[in-house]
């Protein structure tokens, strides 16, 4: 009857949790102009800092970013819009091929 009872208390603190991390979602978006360590960090920062995004990870060797964030909160476009102001460039696999200004470029147009 302990083992029961232990068993049941276990599993009451552990359905909360498997509840919540179902309602999370995941994306990934392909960046450019990312070219060193603190790109990197100032990416991470920034889309850590929309409302709605739970976790976000920032590679520099893939360009991606993945973020984990609550789908009521609809905050991809939110997090799009933060990569962008920051003058890196979230694009699509079509569009890999753009250009963008990260951190680290020093030219200007002109």
């Amino acid at each position: 009857m302990k083992r029961l009872l232990v068993l049941l208390l276990s599993l009451a603190f552990l359905t909360p949790s498997v509840i919540a991390a179902g309602e999370k979602e995941k994306t990934v978006l392909k960046v450019k102009g990312m070219h060193c360590a603190s790109c990197v960090s100032m990416v991470r920062k920034s889309v850590k800092k929309v409302d709605g995004v739970e976790e976000a990870s920032v590679s520099i060797e893939t360009g991606e970013v993945t973020v984990v964030y609550d789908p009521a909160k609809k905050p991809v476009e939110s997090v799009v819009k933060a990569i962008n102001k920051m003058g890196y460039k979230v694009v699509d696999d079509a569009s890999s091929a753009a250009t963008s200004k990260g951190c680290c470029d020093t030219k200007t147009d002109e």
